[in-house]
């Protein structure tokens, strides 16, 4: 069993360390999926079990303890992350993430299609107005 980690940069400490010994997660395969692997994930289960995270508003589980930690792609990490985004209601604009107004990623992450379609009519205008002053 490794040595845990102490103090308040402990969630921090800790995923540097597992890239210190054991290198990237990018080295290894998800051992969900099996894909590449992009980040180490907290397996859960340690018995001393901290939460939260330095400059995050929400919490995250993590150990000191780098037995806890497994390589997994990104789609697979927030699949079992029950305090990431996916358990958002809207965007960061305000429109409500249902079936009709939400895209999503083959890596697991969601886009708004509001937000999308305004992005994409913005930059129509844009495209108008210069080929209109030139």
């Amino acid at each position: 069993m490794s040595r845990g980690v102490k103090g308040v940069n402990a969630y921090i400490t800790i995923h540097v360390r597992l890239f210190r010994t054991r290198g990237s997660a990018k080295n290894f395969e998800c051992i969900e999926c099996g894909g590449p692997a992009h980040e180490w994930s907290y397996d859960g289960g340690d018995p001393d079990e901290r939460s939260g995270r330095p400059g995050y508003t929400s919490p995250a589980l993590y150990s000191t303890s780098m037995d806890y930690y497994s390589p997994r792609c990104r789609h697979c990490h927030r699949m079992r992350d029950p305090n990431h985004w996916r358990t958002r209601t809207h965007c960061k604009y305000g429109h409500e993430y249902t079936e009709e107004n939400t895209h999503w990623n083959s890596d697991g992450t969601r886009k708004c299609l509001a937000c999308l379609e305004r992005r994409a009519a913005r930059r129509k205008a844009a495209r108008i107005a210069a080929r209109a002053a030139a």
